[in-house]
């Protein structure tokens, strides 16, 4: 009996332990995710304010008096519409064919021998070290040498030739895969291009899928690049007319106007997130297929 009180107590202290960590980390995190959401809260509350309320001491978290005046203003007054059209076109173009570069690069890497392989993939990889602001000065030299300044092909011709962070992800995806199949493929006679089109893409679309969101979400957020290269305000992607709205109206009355756009503008986003949350948790802990 004695025997059997130590064992009952000792698998009680551990739950008691195990139910304390669980209860701190939960704390911690949770705290964690109010500090994270308390700025975009603030965000939507402000954009559902007046003007002359933002900044009244102490702070207020309920509009009062609530409008949707400056959702109109973003709307009708901007050319909201039109930067969401002028970031359509650069992802429309780089997603598609820069995420099929990026897969065929990754199978070749993963899958494929030949000379040179470890080297030449070292090198990619390297190459994700090299800060923009580095590289910024050439590209932005070259572009203009070109008469490429002032239009979306040193935003969208980077893009088609793949994306090396996400090289690197669907390789270590692809290293799961066995290597059976494509050697039965090749028995029967399917060549390369047919074993990464019947065979890899099929395996490795939910890869895809979140390397996809993420390449769009940097498309979506990019502000230095359009900013640089694009001389036309007309032409500017959604994120950085956001940028040049703050900079041409950056008075307190048009302050709730900005954040009704960048409202508007995270809105995409979110959505992707909370509708696919779980395909991209997925497809990031697997590395591989699991039979």
């Amino acid at each position: 009996m004695r025997a059997d009180t130590g064992v009952s107590m000792e698998l009680v202290g551990k739950r008691m332990h195990n139910y304390l960590l669980t209860s701190i980390f939960s704390a911690l995190l949770t705290l964690l995710s109010i500090t994270t959401l308390m700025p975009y809260a603030w965000m939507l509350v402000t954009s559902f304010k007046d003007p002359m309320t933002i900044f009244v001491i102490p702070p207020r978290w309920i509009p009062e008096p609530f409008t949707l005046a400056n959702y109109r203003t973003i709307l009708q007054e901007t050319t909201f519409f039109r930067s969401l059209l002028n970031t359509a076109r650069i992802f429309l173009v780089v997603l598609p064919v820069g995420l099929f570069t990026t897969s065929l690069a990754a199978f070749s890497f993963a899958k494929l021998r030949f000379r040179g392989k470890g080297f030449a993939f070292l090198l990619l990889l390297s190459t994700m070290m090299i800060p923009f602001p580095a590289v910024m000065l050439p590209q932005y030299i070259f572009y203009s040498f070109a008469g490429l300044r002032d239009s979306y092909l040193p935003l969208i011709l980077p893009g088609l030739f793949g994306n090396i962070g996400a090289m690197f992800f669907i390789v270590q995806y692809l290293k799961g895969f066995p290597d059976a199949m494509i050697d039965s493929a090749k028995i029967d006679g399917v060549g390369f291009f047919g074993i990464y089109r019947y065979i890899i893409v099929p395996n490795i679309r939910n890869a895809l899928f979140t390397q996809g969101i993420f390449w769009f979400m940097g498309i979506w957020n990019d502000l230095l690049g359009p900013i640089i290269y694009l001389d036309s305000v007309e032409k500017y992607p959604v994120t950085a007319m956001l940028a040049a709205l703050n900079t041409q109206r950056n008075t307190l009355s048009d302050t709730s106007v900005i954040m009704a756009g960048s409202m508007l503008a995270s809105i995409p986003l979110i959505l992707l997130y909370a509708i696919f949350q779980r395909r991209i948790v997925n497809s990031i802990v697997l590395t591989g297929i699991k039979g």
